[in-house]
């Protein structure tokens, strides 16, 4: 078990991938990062910070760096989405 450590009576892997997450929870994700770009956009701080607080508050757990690499393979979507709009 050298993946894996014990938060609060729970077993958390801590290599986990975004892929390893289930279709919900990765929906769920990018729904808030579409939410979060369209009301944030040039800053990505602020996107990444305010999506890592609702996954946080959701009790998902993965990594800071998995997420920011799901949102850097989503950007372009997202901003042909917005210029669209």
């Amino acid at each position: 078990m050298k993946n894996h450590i014990k938060i609060g009576g729970r077993i958390l892997q801590t290599n986990k991938q975004f892929s390893h997450l289930s279709p919900k929870q990765q929906e769920k994700i990018y729904q808030w990062i579409k939410e979060s770009y369209k009301s944030h956009y040039p800053d990505d701080d602020i996107i990444l910070g305010e999506v890592m607080h609702k996954i946080s508050e959701q009790n998902i757990w993965i990594s800071d760096y998995e997420v920011k690499k799901y949102y850097i393979s989503k950007k372009n979507r997202l901003k042909n989405l917005l210029t669209k709009q």
